[in-house]
């Protein structure tokens, strides 16, 4: 049985998130894109997001996540975030990205519908083993999408998906920016 306190910070943050967030009905805010207060990735959302910081402990030594949630009228629940994990820690590649995926499925009790490990590519051209699932659950489906990258996990997650909305998780998608400095 998997440990449940190596896994990736965001799972309880972001069932939490996604239990007290309702839908909003203030209109669309315009597009904006939001660097890590770590400057370490960046991404675009349609309203501002709320950070958070979580200290924890994963492959049992220290590990720092950086989160940001927001919600709009059309998508209830965005998600961007990143784990740093302690570079001594062996975080084995493929076991990290799906535990991820199934954690949050998880979470949201809900069932993964669709999954595949592919190669990401940063703006930039470099590219990152991937993991992207689909997971439907009571409240809707969710699209997810980690990305890893040596000893940080980077993550975006958004949902309930619908045809109205599709075209704007698909653009929050595509604004996900790994920073190398």
């Amino acid at each position: 049985m998997r440990n449940l306190f190596r896994i990736y910070s965001l799972v309880l943050f972001a069932a939490f998130a996604l239990a007290t967030f309702g839908y909003s009905t203030s209109a669309q805010a315009q597009w904006q894109e939001y660097t890590s207060a770590d400057g370490d990735y960046a991404f675009s959302m349609p309203a501002k997001p709320q950070e958070q910081r979580q200290d924890g402990t994963h492959y049992n030594l220290p590990s720092q996540s950086l989160l940001y949630v927001a919600k709009t009228s059309s998508i209830p629940f965005l998600f961007a975030g990143r784990t740093k994990y302690h570079n001594d820690a062996n975080v084995p590649v493929r076991g990290e990205l799906q535990a991820n995926a199934d954690n949050f499925s998880k979470a949201v009790n809900g069932k993964l519908i669709s999954q595949r490990f592919f190669t990401w590519t940063n703006v930039g051209g470099a590219t990152y083993e991937a993991h992207e699932s689909t997971i439907e659950a009571e409240r809707g489906s969710f699209r997810q999408l980690y990305v890893i990258d040596g000893k940080t996990v980077y993550g975006v997650i958004a949902g309930p998906k619908s045809s109205a909305n599709e075209a704007e998780i698909d653009r929050f998608f595509g604004t996900l920016r790994i920073i190398k400095r």
